[in-house]
């Protein structure tokens, strides 16, 4: 049951033309699943190949029908899905609305479903439906790694059946063909795979590299993904079908899982990685914006702007807070003060000398920092004093 819901969870998903597609799945009331999916009429690729007459297909019909499976798998591959049982009996031949023959992928019920595929309400992982080391699919289209372990395959194992089917299509032969299941493994381990030209003299030496590439041993030697792949065929197809080689390079170039970036003008700094806070003083109460500032490519200019900034609201904050008349002598020790006395003359003050002790009481201390302390406005009488007070000796 799981195997089941998970290929409706994985058909669902891909909108390729080239897959089966699965319209809806639900619950009989007796508790048996049910799967809706579209109705095709036609008949498998295995059909095609098999029999004691059969000698294998046309190249160019034979790598046409390969290409259009390959779209279909693109789609899949790009959603991290491995379809794990490609087989000439699960590629459907039907036909297009115009009459021309179309290719589509059946049965992901053995399918291995990556996390960017898997839906958030899926209960049933990997571990639930392949053990570790438990093998699923048909033998005869198994890559070695996948005899092995089925869980930890990748889409490489999915190029390995495609060649098998490909190599089946060609010369209506399976490459490895044994008795059991042990020697169809002990085949894949010891034996290297055969050219099809060994069985169908027809087939171009390029072609048989083709189809050897994807029989390769170890995956890495093996095409690097389906697009790959169907560029190697290219050569082979028919005219039609270089439209398919497109597409199929467009899926898993470009992917439905990786989003389209815009390019950026090679002149521009990276973009900030948030925003700014910008604060202005100078005024009793801060106030604060909220910005989003493009950082210059020298940060060395932010620190120069910055101070000059300060500087300038240093200035404008101790001109507006000074009286406007010339400030005050300030002295450090209170000192006598000789206080101004009216003069016999009308309009005229007479101010005596400063003594001696006056003088001596104002001298400053130049090597001592002391603050000073300015009184800029005197309030009304009854109001309480408002100062202003400056740090001359400490500022910065």
């Amino acid at each position: 049951v799981a195997r089941f819901e998970r290929e409706a969870r994985a058909a669902v998903r891909l909108k390729s033309s080239h897959v089966a597609k699965v319209l809806d799945t639900g619950t009989l009331e007796n508790g048996a699943p049910f799967m809706v999916m579209e109705y095709l009429e036609g008949e498998n690729l295995a059909s095609l190949v098999r029999g004691p007459e059969a000698t294998g297909l046309p190249i160019d019909v034979a790598v046409d029908y390969v290409l259009q499976a390959l779209e279909g798998l693109a789609e899949a591959h790009a959603l991290e899905i491995v379809h794990r049982d490609l087989k000439p009996a699960n590629l459907f031949l039907t036909s297009a609305a115009d009459g021309s023959p179309i290719v589509k992928v059946l049965d992901f019920g053995v399918s291995k479903v990556g996390a960017l595929a898997a839906s958030t309400g899926d209960e049933t992982g990997e571990s639930d439906v392949t053990r570790t080391q438990g093998v699923v699919g048909s033998p005869l289209y198994m890559s070695p790694e996948q005899m092995k372990s089925s869980r930890d395959v990748d889409s490489r194992t999915d190029i390995w059946s495609m060649g098998v089917c490909l190599f089946e299509l060609l010369t209506a032969k399976v490459p490895f063909e044994a008795e059991t299941i042990h020697q169809q493994y002990a085949m894949l381990m010891l034996a290297d795979a055969p050219r099809p030209s060994a069985v169908r003299a027809d087939i171009p030496p390029a072609l048989d590299d083709v189809v050897t590439k994807c029989l390769a041993r170890e995956p890495e030697n093996r095409f690097a993904d389906v697009g790959e792949f169907a560029r190697a065929l290219a050569p082979f197809a028919p005219e039609h079908a270089q439209a398919t080689v497109a597409r199929i390079g467009r899926t898993i170039g470009g992917g439905r899982k990786v989003a389209p970036t815009v390019p950026r003008p090679q002149s521009l700094p990276p973009p900030p990685a948030g925003k700014t806070e910008v604060t202005w003083g100078g005024t009793t109460g801060k106030r604060a914006a909220e910005v989003t500032v493009q950082p210059p490519p020298n940060r060395t200019w932010i620190a120069i702007v910055g101070v000059g900034v300060a500087i300038i609201g240093a200035i404008i904050f101790v001109s507006r807070s000074q009286p406007q008349a010339p400030a005050p002598t300030a002295t450090i020790a209170a000192a006598p003060v000789a206080v101004p006395t009216p003069s016999a003359t009308p309009g005229v003050i007479v101010t005596p000398a400063p003594t001696p002790e006056a003088t001596a009481s104002a001298t400053v201390d130049a090597s001592v920092a002391r603050p000073v302390i300015l009184k800029t406005h005197k309030p009304p009488l009854g109001a309480p004093a408002n100062t202003d007070e400056i740090d001359f000796a400490h500022r910065k």
